[in-house]
């Protein structure tokens, strides 16, 4: 006999925002891209949403004291940055892992898939400080793994709670040393040098998915495809945000 599946309730937040009394707004015909949309009231509002936490987080970075929104509903929960590139890892990512150190597209792309897969700060001081500064040239299996085997040994977190990494189902290998032999793997078969020279945002998309442990939620969560128009430090994420790989030269 199977058991009944919990039946799912909204978030309080939710219930909040549904419960506001709005004057319902007319349906639009909206063209993207080939196709006609007709929009909602709940399209709406979800922009007018959006638009508003963008704008608490410009008035909290201009040093704006709060309440950062006349809207009663946003200073009591916490809601997520309208952009990926606003968030305390990404800012870590962009402004540590990828500014600080060779600019080769070797390099960087080296330092943001390593930082990536584990996708939490603590994680990456912690091969800084037992490892030096990441690198291909330095990088040696049995170093890394050993960091991260005392330190998960200790009772330390490697991994972050955003999301969870498959472990690639290896007989007798942990996770993380099945992703340390992937970003081997992605090394020795020049992955970095056929992302650069990709066609398209398709193409480059398609190189990483084929790889094992990456699957398509994490690629539009992560930094990992490249505009071929762009130089090798724009590399982008086009999905349903934008995500900076390669930060522009003192950005």
């Amino acid at each position: 006999m199977t058991a009944k599946k919990p039946k799912l309730r909204p978030s309080p937040q939710l219930n909040l925002i549904l419960d506001r009394q709005t004057q319902p707004c007319a349906s639009r015909h909206l063209i993207l891209t080939k196709s006609r949309v007709v929009t909602t009231d709940v399209f709406d509002r979800y922009w007018r949403f959006a638009a508003e936490r963008q704008k608490a987080f410009f008035r909290k970075a201009a040093g704006t004291q709060p309440p950062w929104t006349s809207d009663p509903i946003r200073p009591r929960y916490r809601f997520t940055n309208a952009y990926r590139a606003a968030d305390r890892v990404s800012q870590f990512l962009i402004r540590r892992v990828q500014a600080e150190g060779p600019q080769d597209a070797r390099s960087l792309f080296f330092r943001t898939i390593l930082f990536k897969l584990f996708n939490r700060t603590e994680t990456w001081i912690l091969l800084e400080s037992k490892c030096g500064l990441p690198s291909p040239e330095s990088y040696a299996y049995s170093s890394y793994e050993g960091a991260l085997s005392e330190a998960m040994a200790s009772g330390r977190r490697i991994y972050s709670a955003a999301y969870i990494m498959p472990s690639g189902r290896v007989a007798g290998q942990r996770k993380h040393e099945a992703h340390l032999k992937l970003v081997e793997t992605m090394m020795k078969e020049d992955l970095p040098t056929r992302l650069a020279e990709s066609e398209s945002m398709q193409k480059a998309f398609d190189l990483l998915r084929g790889y094992p442990m990456i699957g398509d939620f994490w690629l539009t969560k992560s930094p990992a495809c490249r505009d071929a128009r762009a130089s090798s430090r724009n590399i982008v994420l086009t999905s349903c945000r934008i995500d900076y790989w390669f930060p522009p030269k003192g950005g």
